[in-house]
């Protein structure tokens, strides 16, 4: 169980749109409905396919390319709640990369929605992360966040979405910031380092050809004891 001390609390509204407002053939329009209604079901991976399918035909289509985005988005909280990580990790980058590359559109509500999408993954992928096992990673993440909601902010200063959900995670921040654990907790929590054993040399002792002297071993370490001069050499 997570420590309570570090859990960020709230919820973060969040919201993705299928953009379906554009001027857009009405067969792709409506197959792009038909295979968003396997998500109503639960089922992301037949929206998924789908929609591969029509990308065939329309690669260009933005609407199309962000409604792949929206399924991708959809399968990585699916797979979130099933705990298969890497596929999880997987679909979020592949949500990233549709809505990454729709951020410039032409048309400029689908590239407002994209830049908005974007910065809402992020911030959901950041607040899944458990601060007590990596703080540092946890404070990243939310910090990436908040700035993908800063440039979406400075593109579309009119979208109150957009600084809703800016507030709330600067928020957030603020308040896991609050909750760095001090140097003192955080030397007490490193695992303590298991004693090596003193390496030994090659065959366990050592030796001299000097006439008279020896050597001898201590702690490792080599140490050449040659006879004591004879009262009156020079």
């Amino acid at each position: 169980m997570a420590d309570k001390r570090y859990q960020i609390s709230g919820v973060l509204c969040v919201v993705f749109l299928l953009m379906t407002g554009i001027a857009q053939a009405a067969g792709l329009q409506d197959a792009i409905r038909e295979a968003m209604n396997h998500l109503d079901t639960g089922d992301a991976d037949g929206a998924l396919a789908q929609l591969q399918e029509l990308q065939v035909e329309h690669p260009l289509s933005s609407e199309l390319r962000f409604a792949l985005g929206y399924a991708w988005a959809v399968q990585a909280q699916r797979l979130a709640q099933s705990g298969d990580a890497e596929k999880q990790k997987s679909a979020v980058a592949e949500a990233l990369a549709f809505f990454d590359g729709l951020l410039y559109d032409p048309q400029k509500n689908i590239a407002q929605e994209a830049a908005f999408n974007r910065a809402t993954l992020l911030a959901q992928e950041a607040m899944r992360l458990d601060p007590a096992a990596d703080f540092k990673a946890a404070v990243a993440a939310l910090q990436r966040a908040v700035a993908a909601f800063e440039e979406a902010a400075k593109r579309y200063p009119d979208s109150s979405k957009i600084y809703r959900n800016l507030e709330h995670l600067r928020l957030k921040l603020k308040e896991l910031l609050k909750q760095q654990p001090d140097e003192e907790q955080q030397e007490e929590e490193k695992p303590e380092k298991e004693e090596q054993p003193p390496i030994l040399s090659r065959f366990g002792q050592a030796s001299t050809d000097i006439p008279g002297a020896r050597a001898e071993m201590t702690d490792n370490t080599v140490q050449l004891i040659t006879p004591e001069a004879k009262e009156g050499e020079s």
